[in-house]
């Protein structure tokens, strides 16, 4: 399950910027986001136009949690980033949305973001070798 890690780690050795060079232009920076308010509500959203888009350059497995969105976390514009969420941030070794991206070409960067005290990855690290669970 775990063989293809190895390959995306290898991305991080041929080209250690990455996250440096991902970061430009980014505000405010994820390293400086305020604690989020409930009550404050984005008030305007940028629009642009998806149809002279050349294809997505990242794909993002995410936590299905509603208090992460990593749109807002990494600061992508609409059409940037094709996302996948579900539970604990998983990608099965066969994910038939990794297999149309690699297919077509589209997608130069993989992203797997986790987050904070994830119910999802707590359950997961509870399975005993004997495929029980604690609770």
């Amino acid at each position: 399950m775990f063989s293809r890690n190895n390959t995306c780690v290898l991305c991080d050795r041929e080209n250690p910027d990455l996250f440096s060079q991902l970061a430009v232009g980014q505000s405010p920076k994820v390293s400086s986001l305020p604690s989020h308010d409930s009550n404050q509500r984005a008030v305007s959203v940028d629009h642009y136009d998806l149809r002279n888009m050349n294809g997505l350059q990242f794909m993002v497995f995410a936590c299905a949690d509603s208090r992460v969105c990593p749109t807002v976390v990494l600061n992508f514009r609409q059409g940037e980033a094709f996302t996948v969420r579900n539970i604990a941030n998983m990608v099965p070794p066969y994910d038939q949305n990794l297999t149309i991206s690699e297919t077509l070409g589209q997608v130069e960067y993989i992203v797997v973001m986790g987050h904070s005290s994830c119910g999802g990855i707590k359950g997961l690290m509870s399975i005993k070798e004997d495929g029980t669970t604690s609770t």
